[in-house]
């Protein structure tokens, strides 16, 4: 790790990676670095607020994504929250609001579980400037967009759960958050579980291509034929 991030920074990356607000006010209560919140051990995540297991599956991925790289992980941001903030920039830069240039990406960071709010800030910051910050409006749609299919696949995940009687009933679109950042970890995780069929939708919102149940089967039968012999 080259840098450091300090913890109002730190905040507002996990915010923008679906961190739940009670593990940011941990941190925050804290005062936890980025440096040190990359040190964290899983007992101190539970400290933090993480008590529930795949949540911390998912931080521990962002403190491995940190101790690779901490100037590459700041910058690492989803493309449509990249564009917004490149985008911001440029306005505070044609408006010359100076004590801005520069912040665009933490505002935009700031915001990412709520941009509507930002929408709400700026019409009354700046009411003649309406037909300027549209990619603010396009950025509440896409983050909606990419809300409502979360929710969507979460739901078809619970209905999976409940339909096996599983003690993960409820669960369904915590999960799909919490492995948000590695769709195919959860896909691995659920499918030896459930009949291929059953799981398309999984598969297709985590890019896995699935393979032919009867090809499955087949290669199965022989796996077992062969530790038979």
């Amino acid at each position: 790790m080259t840098t450091d991030v300090p913890t109002k920074d730190l905040k507002d990356l996990l915010r923008r990676n679906g961190i739940p607000k009670a593990v940011l006010m941990g941190l925050q209560k804290k005062g936890v670095s980025g440096r040190e919140f990359a040190g964290l051990k899983e007992k101190e995540l539970i400290e933090i607020g993480a008590v529930d297991d795949h949540l911390r599956r998912k931080l521990e991925r962002i403190q491995e994504r940190m101790r690779k790289d901490m100037k590459g992980f700041i910058n690492d941001a989803p493309p449509h929250l990249k564009k917004a903030a490149d985008d911001l920039e440029k306005f505070y830069k044609a408006n010359n609001v100076k004590e801005k240039i520069g912040k665009a990406q933490g505002i935009i960071d700031n915001f990412s579980d709520n941009p509507g709010l930002l929408v709400s800030e700026f019409q009354k910051k700046y009411p003649s400037k309406s037909k300027d910050i549209e990619f603010l409006r396009t950025l509440v749609k896409e983050h909606d967009s990419i809300a409502a299919t979360r929710s969507t696949v979460g739901k078809k995940l619970d209905a999976l759960y409940k339909k096996a009687n599983s003690p993960d009933v409820g669960k369904g679109v915590h999960m799909v958050n919490c492995y948000s950042d590695a769709p195919k970890d959860l896909y691995s995780l659920v499918e030896p579980h459930y009949p291929t069929a059953d799981l398309k939708f999984l598969a297709d919102w985590a890019g896995v291509k699935q393979e032919d149940p009867k090809k499955k089967k087949k290669a199965e039968e022989q796996r077992k034929k062969a530790e038979e012999e």
